[in-house]
């Protein structure tokens, strides 16, 4: 039986690989006294070419294949004299990726001796390469994150329930709002706000940072009213945002929860209030359009406002302030473009000191109000990065409100919002239509 030297054959055959040099040799096979051996090596595999085909030692490269091939060696020994009978189908395994060892034949008994070897040939298996992001890459697909979140974060506190009349004398029944304007939208429905539970519904159709964005907020609450002038409740929130820039497409649902707290002084019309909510998103991404990937979030929300009411004969001032503050930290994921996206947070703060000045004009039936509002928003991302809106800036607001003797309500006002912030500028025309049932 032949030894292949370092080798064990598999069912009889061994493994070579695409393109490898392998050794094969006769040289320790055990043959007669006096014989005179002749070599001969041979294959009809095309492509393969012995190096010396006629001596005791020999080599070969495999082929190159795309799928496993056999080949096929055989060799010829010639004796060089008749030493009996031969059995002619002896066959003995190969020699891959190593030598061939023919040494234990056995003594012969004819004039020559004939092997048939079987190689099985091998592809080569090569991984694709795998490209490494650059340093620029990742930031780009880091800050598709942050400009999501910070658009949402945007429209979280800017459509933020207002509770300051909850508590105030002759707070309004539950009423149905729609708001429409050339720059964006807003609905809103509530219940009753001077009742202890509360519903409220707002939407919102934006363009943030040169996105489109359509975003929904609902939010429902139940206080117990402590004593005079002072409340704790409960408030739910969940809200929906889908921004659209270009190819890129994100959307996310989160929803927040926790304590609020408002307090209604005595002596005036002022009312404070605030609240603190922590919350979960659940978000996906399609940066190109190609590939969608989801992450989630866990979000933080804190509020404080005052706002009052001033009246200096037939004028109304009310001057309000809000700070508020929202922190989302982001999961850690790995792209559709094998980017890991390391977990992001981002934090942001508005604070929003205004002033409006209202007054009455005598109608026929019903009543009208003319307003005039100048507020200075200043906004801060404290984590996460800059966006484009940032700073101070001005807005100016003048509107009119008409009560119908019926009761329905008609509103309509006009806001410019940019003064003082060279990158940002906004004109919107306001219209409102209420009903109260």
């Amino acid at each position: 039986m032949a030894k292949v030297v370092g080798k064990t054959a598999v069912n009889g055959t061994y493994g070579l690989t695409s393109g490898e040099v392998v050794t094969l040799s006769a040289a320790d096979s055990v043959l007669p006294e006096d014989s005179m051996p002749t070599y001969s090596w041979a294959t009809d595999t095309p492509g393969v070419t012995f190096g010396s085909p006629d001596a005791e030692t020999t080599s070969f490269t495999a082929p190159v294949v795309t799928e496993a091939t056999e080949v096929e060696v055989v060799l010829n020994i010639g004796f060089g004299q008749k030493v009996g009978d031969l059995d002619p189908d002896l066959n003995f395994a190969p020699a891959a990726f190593s030598t061939l060892d023919l040494g234990d034949l056995g003594p012969p008994r004819g004039e020559g001796l004939r092997a048939t070897l079987t190689i099985m040939v091998l592809p080569v298996q090569t991984e694709t390469p795998v490209e490494t992001p650059s340093d620029d890459e990742i930031e780009a697909a880091r800050q598709e994150v942050v400009k999501f979140v910070q658009t949402r974060s945007t429209l979280l506190l800017s459509n933020q329930p207002d509770m300051d009349d909850m508590l105030l004398p002759g707070a309004s029944d539950g009423t149905a709002n729609l708001t429409v304007s050339s720059m964006g939208g807003q609905a809103d429905i509530s219940t009753a706000p001077d009742k202890p539970v509360w519903l409220r519904l707002k939407g919102a159709w934006s363009t943030v940072d040169g996105a489109e964005a359509d975003y929904i907020l609902g939010s429902v609450g139940a206080h117990v009213i402590q004593g005079n002038g002072f409340a704790l409740g409960i408030m739910a929130q969940v809200d929906h945002l889908k921004t659209v820039d270009g190819l890129s497409v994100g959307e996310g649902t989160g929803w927040l929860a926790g304590p609020y707290a408002l307090v209604a002084l005595e002596s005036h019309p002022v009312t404070l209030q605030g609240r603190l909510l922590y919350g979960r998103t659940d978000n996906s991404l399609s940066p190109t359009g190609t590939f969608e990937d989801k992450f989630g979030g866990d979000r933080l929300l804190a509020l404080l406002g005052v706002s009052g009411e001033v009246a200096r004969g037939k004028l109304t001032l009310k001057p309000t302030l809000s700070a508020g503050y929202v922190r989302e930290t982001t999961d850690a994921y790995v792209n559709g473009a094998a980017i890991a996206v390391a977990a992001t947070e981002t934090a942001l703060i508005q604070i929003a000191p205004g002033i409006a000045v209202s007054f009455p004009v005598e109608v026929s039936s019903g009543s009208m109000e003319l307003s005039f509002g100048l507020a200075d928003v200043w906004s801060s991302s404290l984590t996460g990065g800059a966006s484009s809106y940032e700073g101070h800036r001005g807005r100016i607001s003048a509107g009119m409100k008409r009560v119908f003797a019926s009761g329905a309500t008609l509103s309509a006002s006009a806001t410019y919002d940019g003064i003082g912030a060279p990158s940002y500028e906004s004109l919107s025309v306001d219209v409102l239509l209420q009903h109260r049932f």
